[in-house]
């Protein structure tokens, strides 16, 4: 081989790679969570985290001195350092459980609390270390991650563009060596305070079950905080008045378990206030059965009393009470009444293992066991039933609950 001939191959050789990366795409811009998210302080109240703690593990009534010398409870410390560090404590709950998983342990252990959020705590560092010890206690953990998130992080972003490890929103990194683009500035952060990959992966995890969960049309919620019962119904909470209500609408379809915190992003709806099938007249005189949210006219006298009715069934409503409520097709004298899965009923095809989740008037396909589980069903509240049955509803997307892994730390 010539000279020439080998001095070709060697620089194709090295230009090959080079040529297959410029065809590469680059890698999509990664959001974890918005600004917004990471900096809105005002997003909890006190009573909002009290509360918010109060129904999960020990972090509800544990109480400790902060940094100022002042005995105060989780609560109140993780509020405190918040508001002085503008930063949303829901932010700061995520990582506490990201962490060690301490807001929902119930019998966590000392070192959990000594190191909260596992700040200063390197993969390499000793909890001995001179320079690690001074950030050992629950209140040193909030306020040393808060305040080098808030002062150095982010100031670090404002004043050169990027933080002490080289991320920025728009730079190419490599974290765990995968190739990522921060789309914004939390982002930014998250990585620097953590940087690896599967530790923010559980972040978001946890982040949006708590405070942006993605519950499917017909989900039944209960607030611990006080007992009311929300129908999610079109992304909108809508209050259930009654217990009469409820079971005339959902019969014993199960209800989850959530705080009016975690409700406050869901828009509210109209409230949920008559029962099904119930009678409902306007001021001008028409009759009209309502079949869950449609109101479906009783075009006369002679039909109504056809159909067994009388007027003491019928309860006396304004025009403005009825107006959210669609409008159905007539009620016939020979018809039999409308039969149908009510939202959030839990139905499959016999001899079929799938099982869906009414939705919006669709089936949602429910991905996975873990899944099912974590949305609070039991197996014995599937209704088994004909492919006509089951088929006749669309299909919806696919349901499926990332739920983080248990084991604690990253």
């Amino acid at each position: 081989m010539n000279r020439r001939a080998l001095a070709a191959m060697i620089l194709g050789v090295f230009l090959y790679p080079l040529l297959v990366f410029a065809q590469m795409d680059p890698p999509p811009l990664r959001v974890l969570i918005s600004d917004e998210d990471m900096t809105n302080s005002s997003a909890m109240t006190l009573s909002d985290i009290e509360s918010f703690l109060r129904w999960r593990g020990t972090l509800g009534s544990y109480r400790t001195t902060d940094t100022d010398g002042v005995v105060r409870s989780a609560a109140e410390i993780i509020y405190r350092h918040a508001q002085e560090n503008q930063l949303n404590p829901q932010f700061l709950l995520a990582l506490l459980q990201r962490e060690q998983s301490l807001v929902e342990d119930p019998s966590p252990s000392q070192r959990q609390y000594d190191w909260a959020l596992g700040f200063a705590m390197c993969d390499s560092c000793s909890a001995s270390d001179t320079r690690v010890s001074p950030y050992k206690g629950f209140a040193a953990q909030i306020e040393g991650a808060a305040v080098t998130i808030r002062k150095g992080y982010l100031t670090e972003l404002a004043l050169n563009g990027a933080t002490r490890s080289g991320l920025a929103p728009g730079r190419l990194a490599t974290i765990d060596g995968t190739p990522i683009i921060p789309g914004n500035q939390a982002t930014a952060v998250l990585y620097t305070y953590t940087p690896h990959l599967h530790g923010n992966e559980n972040f978001v995890r946890i982040y949006g079950r708590w405070f942006h969960p993605d519950y499917p049309d017909g989900t039944l919620l209960q607030a611990l905080d006080d007992g009311s019962v929300w129908l999610i119904h079109h992304d909108l909470k809508r209050r259930i008045n009654s217990m009469t209500v409820l079971y005339s609408r959902f019969g014993a379809q199960p209800m989850l378990s959530t705080t009016l915190v975690a409700l406050r992003d869901f828009p509210t709806g109209v409230d949920v206030t008559y029962p099904n099938f119930s009678l409902l007249r306007t001021p001008d005189g028409a009759i009209y059965l309502l079949t869950d949210d449609i109101l479906r006219p009783i075009p006369s006298l002679e039909i109504f009393r056809s159909l067994g009715f009388k007027d003491d069934d019928v309860t006396d409503v304004g025009a403005n009470e009825i107006a959210p409520l669609g409008r159905g097709t007539s009620v016939s004298a020979d018809e039999a009444f409308p039969t149908g899965f009510s939202e959030g009923t839990l139905i499959g095809i016999t001899g079929d293992p799938a099982v869906y989740v009414i939705s919006d008037k669709t089936r949602r396909h429910i991905a996975d066991e873990g899944t099912f589980l974590s949305m609070g069903w039991n197996w014995n509240q599937i209704i088994w039933t004909t492919p006509e049955q089951v088929l006749a509803y669309p299909l919806g997307d696919s349901l499926r609950v990332l739920l983080e892994d248990p084991r604690k730390g990253i």
